[in-house]
């Protein structure tokens, strides 16, 4: 599904003080390929890394995240740990080869 009271929904989700909110609809937006949200994806990318956000990040396939998904690296194996650790480096490594980094 897709449409224009999609998006916004979406878009109003952008700044939910929930994390797994906020990190939903960025992915909605960037498998839509709403390349506005960018930004939001990068500053997300910069606080923390999930399954969603590098969902976002190979769907938009942007060099523009590179440098945002190379700081989500910086320390070695990608690991998401708000329920429990999961190993999240073949998927950030599919997301920086999406993006061509």
């Amino acid at each position: 599904a897709d449409g224009p009271a999609l998006r916004a929904a979406l878009q109003a989700r952008l700044d939910d003080g929930n994390h797994i909110i906020r990190f939903e609809a960025i992915e909605g937006l960037a498998v839509r390929g709403d390349r506005s949200v960018i930004p939001a994806l990068i500053r997300a990318l910069e606080q923390d890394v999930s399954l969603p956000l590098l969902d976002a990040a190979a769907a938009l396939a942007t060099p523009d995240l590179c440098d945002a998904l190379a700081a989500a690296g910086r320390d070695g194996a990608i690991f998401q740990a708000h329920h429990g650790p999961v190993d999240l480096t073949d998927d950030w490594l599919e997301a920086k080869r999406a993006c061509g980094c």
